[in-house]
């Protein structure tokens, strides 16, 4: 199961793949729901928001938490 731990008050990303990898993001602005896919969005230098990694929806879990 992938599992993605977004903080909305952090901006933060943590993912934990199936296969056991680790990643963690900064300046995440949002997670959008597409065809079969989680796109994670990254504020980027110039200020807008780009796509950094898709994963697909299945055997995904979000969680989101609010905190700081």
């Amino acid at each position: 199961m992938n599992i993605l731990k977004f903080n909305t008050k952090k901006h933060t990303l943590d993912v934990v793949l199936t296969d056991g990898t680790n990643l963690s993001y900064e300046d995440v602005s949002t997670i959008k729901e597409g065809t079969n896919v989680y796109e994670v969005y990254q504020k980027q230098r110039d200020g807008l928001n780009a796509p950094i990694i898709k994963i697909p929806t299945t055997n995904t879990i979000v969680m989101y938490s609010h905190y700081e």
